[in-house]
């Protein structure tokens, strides 16, 4: 098993991830973390030998046609989240401030960033 340093989610935390096949930098590949499936662009190997059992993250695979037509689908609904977000916080007269909303690759699971 061969470990990389992938970039992940809205804030492009830089990771290890561990895969079963050999990766290249820029690839766009699926990663198993610990919030859902995600997708995540693979900077390089790692060339210190790390545990597996130290990262919950697994390359599965490559990007497909069908999970870019799934990420774009899921952008659009991104989109909806954080508005609605921002509009409870403001009905609720809270002084947080989303940053960001990732949407994991099974399309249920919101991860919200806030400030404050």
């Amino acid at each position: 098993m061969q470990s990389y340093f992938v970039r992940i989610g809205s804030l492009a935390e830089v990771r290890v991830a561990f895969g079963q096949a050999a990766f290249c930098r820029d690839d766009r590949v699926i990663v198993r973390t610990d919030s859902g499936l995600q997708e995540g662009h693979v900077i390089g190997p790692c060339r210190e030998p790390a545990s597996a059992d130290s990262s919950q993250l697994r390359i599965l695979r490559r990007t497909n046609d069908n999970d870019d037509l799934l990420i774009r689908r899921l952008n659009r609904h991104k989109r909806t989240a954080i508005e609605r977000c921002r509009e409870r916080l403001r009905e609720s007269g809270s002084d947080c401030v989303l940053l960001d909303v990732e949407q994991m690759l099974d399309g249920q699971t919101l991860v919200m960033h806030f400030l404050g």
